[in-house]
């Protein structure tokens, strides 16, 4: 008999290549979320740490207030860029457990036509072994 092949072996192998590739995006997601969450503290560590220097003079104290408001457009735009690294994690965890998912589906399937294969395999060799017992015993 001959050896079990699965039927859908080259689909299986392109899903687990996406699943793998998914999962790459989902890293390197995760890598920006945790640099921009890294950049959002710094900026906050930042402001507060100018926050507490006071200014002796008037114009010592404009400088400070337009420093605050440069570093207050930076927290700004840390916590937007965090925003979107939030978002893109999202987005691919949602591709990664889809892709899994599909991984999942074709395997289930790989499995299914295993058990078939391995059914038939075992009544042929049933036959197989009764046959020879029968060949073997024939006055």
């Amino acid at each position: 008999m001959k050896p079990f092949r699965f039927s859908l072996a080259r689909i299986l192998e392109h899903r687990r290549s996406e699943e793998e590739d998914a999962l790459q995006q989902l890293g390197l997601a995760t890598a920006r979320l945790e640099a921009t969450t890294a950049a959002l503290r710094i900026a906050e560590e930042e402001y507060q740490s100018a926050q507490t220097c006071p200014g002796d003079s008037l114009a010592d104290r404009i400088e400070m207030e337009q420093w605050l408001n440069r570093l207050e457009d930076a927290r700004s735009a840390a916590r937007i860029l965090r925003g979107i690294a939030e978002g893109e994690l999202e987005g691919a965890r949602t591709l990664w457990l889809e892709a899994r998912m599909r991984r999942r589906a074709i395997e289930v399937l790989e499995d299914h036509e295993r058990e078939a294969w391995n059914e038939v395999a075992a009544r042929y060799e049933q036959r197989e072994n009764d046959d020879f017992v029968g060949a073997r015993w024939t006055p």
